[in-house]
């Protein structure tokens, strides 16, 4: 969370007008998407370091060549948080402002696709977010609610360990 707002924080010194806040957080949130050969990218920066470390998840999870914008336009703004083991463990706050940068990164993406319907499809059948059962064991796992133990968590998770 923290080397990704610094990289962010240096990549878009310049050009913090792109990015956008995210509504309804007590911390400043800003996100911004960008597309290009129907690729999205997710960047963003954050006030506090627990909303940089979520920004930095939802960056891993749907930027890149695994994911197209279509498939995040696909996704309910309130799975991500339950697809990925996080929905438990983080507040209600916290699942709200994972699902309003989600809204926000789709309504980008419809901005520059230019489609301006605002309507959210159904859950993404995506392997990478679906909830899927495992061979690997169960792991307990306490969280301070810091940075390094989300990202443990979520690291625990992607490599299909039950948390």
């Amino acid at each position: 969370g923290i080397s990704f707002q610094q990289a962010n924080r240096e990549k878009h010194r310049d050009d913090e007008y792109e990015m956008q806040r995210v509504p309804g957080c007590i911390a400043t949130v800003l996100v911004r998407a960008t597309l290009s050969r129907n690729i999205v990218t997710i960047s963003g920066k954050s006030d506090a370091l627990l909303s940089g470390g979520l920004i930095a998840i939802v960056a891993d999870v749907l930027s890149g060549v695994d994911v197209t914008a279509h498939e995040i336009l696909q996704l309910e703004a309130n799975s991500l948080t339950s697809a990925l083991g996080l929905k438990p463990i983080l507040n209600t706050g916290r699942n709200d402002g994972v699902a309003s940068m989600i809204r926000v990164i789709q309504d980008q993406i419809r901005s520059l696709l230019g489609d301006s319907s605002g309507n959210t499809i159904q859950p993404s059948s995506r392997d990478a977010i679906r909830n899927e059962t495992s061979d690997k064991p169960t792991v307990a796992m306490l969280l301070s609610g810091g940075v390094d133990s989300s990202v443990a968590l979520h690291l625990l998770l992607q490599q299909g360990y039950n948390v």
